[in-house]
Order: C-alpha cells, then sequence, then structure tokens
C-alpha cells in the first residue's frame, strides 16, 4: 500500500491523545470544518459513544498521519447487521461528516482504507456528507472491488447569502412573518451576529 499501514483504534484512551495531531492533519486535509475538529467530535464520543464501539482507522506513512476514518460501530444482536458509521452521526446536529486525509495523499489513502475495511466484513453507512465528498470516493472504490453501494439524498442544509449586506438590509430581504419573528427575538433576548472567516468555511457552491 505505497509505504502506508492501517491501524484501528478501538481505545477511548488513545482517542484523547490524538487531539494535535488531528487537527493538525484536519487542517492539511481538503474536509476542514468546525464538525470534523477532535473537540467537537471527542465531546460527541463522549455524550453519545458505546466504549467499546469507537472505530477510528488510522493510516499513517511512517510515524506520519495521512487519513482519519472517524468511525464507530452501531452493533446488532446479528453481527451481519451491525454497520460502520462517521461519529457525529444523528442527532447532534453535525454537518460535512467525511474522511480527514492530507492533502496529495487521497488517492493512496482511500485505496488503504477501502481494503482495510473489506476485512472487516460490516456495512458502512456514511451520510451527513458535503457533495463531492472523500467518503464518496472511498464507495467507488469499494465498488470497484466487489462491494455493492446504494446512494440517497441525506436532507438539505439551509443556507442564508449574507454577502453585501448589513443586518438591516438582510432583515428587509425576508417574509414579513419572518422579519415580525427576528424584531420578536431581538425584544426578548439578544442576538449576536459575527463574520466567520476562514477557508474552510463552505460556500453556496459546496453545499
Amino acid at each position: 500500500m505505497n509505504g502506508m499501514t492501517v491501524r484501528l483504534i478501538d481505545d477511548a484512551s488513545e482517542f484523547l491523545t490524538l487531539r494535535d495531531r488531528w487537527n493538525d492533519l484536519l487542517r492539511s486535509s481538503r474536509s476542514d470544518n468546525p464538525f470534523l475538529t477532535w473537540e467537537w467530535l471527542h465531546a460527541w464520543w463522549t455524550q453519545f459513544g458505546i466504549a467499546q464501539h469507537l472505530r477510528l482507522i488510522v493510516v499513517q506513512r511512517g510515524d506520519t498521519i495521512v487519513a482519519i476514518a472517524p468511525l464507530h460501530l452501531v452493533a446488532s444482536p446479528l453481527y451481519w447487521f451491525s454497520r460502520l458509521e462517521f461519529l457525529g452521526t444523528g442527532e447532534a446536529g453535525s454537518d460535512y461528516l467525511d474522511l480527514i486525509i492530507r492533502r496529495g495523499y487521497e488517492p493512496d489513502a482511500i485505496d488503504a482504507l477501502a481494503l482495510f475495511m473489506a476485512e472487516q466484513r460490516l456495512t458502512v453507512r456514511l451520510t451527513h456528507l458535503p457533495p463531492g465528498s472523500l467518503a464518496l470516493q472511498l464507495a467507488r472504490r469499494l465498488t470497484d472491488i466487489g462491494w455493492t453501494t446504494t446512494s440517497s439524498d441525506d436532507g438539505v442544509c439551509p443556507i442564508v447569502t449574507l454577502s453585501g449586506h448589513t443586518f438591516d438590509s438582510f432583515l428587509g430581504s425576508l417574509g414579513s412573518s419572518h422579519r415580525a419573528n427576528v424584531r420578536r427575538r431581538r425584544i426578548c433576548g439578544s442576538i449576536c451576529c459575527r463574520l466567520a472567516a476562514g477557508s474552510s468555511i463552505p460556500n453556496k457552491e459546496n453545499r
């Protein structure tokens, strides 16, 4: 596998030690977004995970981590109905879940992940994906080696285009009932709007 090794991390204490290396990898990946940070997924695991079901698949070249598939096992009493899913899946509000792969290593890392997953003989269900995700490339590679794959829409993530707007001009672009609702909330509490800057924030074309 082009000098790559793959190992499975199923120990929560080792997950805890990955923080710096995880986030360094994420910053070097095209998948970089808040829902794939160590902080988000470790918090999700702490609240929703089951101790024996952690399944982090880590691909390394030498001592360098080049890919992480952040997964967990959804177990069934009948083993062949068990499946692997992304950490963050479910009702926690995660979006843009994906594989985390260092730029330039995508083809080799996806090959390594596909071969390793094939050995596990488990269904893999990957949801909350962005268009053009690395997970879709993994699905195609699994198809190439004999797996059956299906895909479907998994809901729509709503967006608001704020470019060129002040708060008042944005408010003026809303329908009357929505505008009244926002004004009512401003009276009852407070609304804080901040500009989030960064290349990892998806634009309209990527959502």
